[in-house]
């Protein structure tokens, strides 16, 4: 979370590095992903790169998938009847032929 990312920047670490030890803990609790910052010597720029790259091809993904669940979601909602158009049929009670003549 952003707060826990804020948190552990105030301690002096970076903001990648803690995006980064959040993410390898799976877990959003302050102190364990610092006691992982502490025990880990900090990743290479270029693999904090590689590692946001990551993070932001699985959002993408994420919300691509969203997205398509959404639209199938709404693509199943049944139509009620006097939305699709056509209108209303209701047999009539009288019948005329090509004149216009009651019968």
């Amino acid at each position: 979370s952003d707060e826990s990312i804020e948190r552990l920047s105030e301690m002096g670490f970076s903001r990648e590095s803690a995006i980064d030890a959040l993410e390898t803990v799976e877990s959003n609790n302050v102190e364990i992903a610092m006691e992982y910052l502490l025990a880990h010597p900090p990743s290479s720029p270029g693999t904090l790169e590689r590692r946001r790259a990551a993070r932001e091809q699985r959002r993408q993904r994420q919300q691509s998938q969203n997205r398509r669940q959404e639209s199938a979601a709404s693509d199943t909602q049944p139509v009620p009847p006097n939305n699709r158009g056509d209108a209303p049929t209701q047999p009539s009670d009288t019948h005329t032929d090509n004149n216009n003549e009651e019968k």
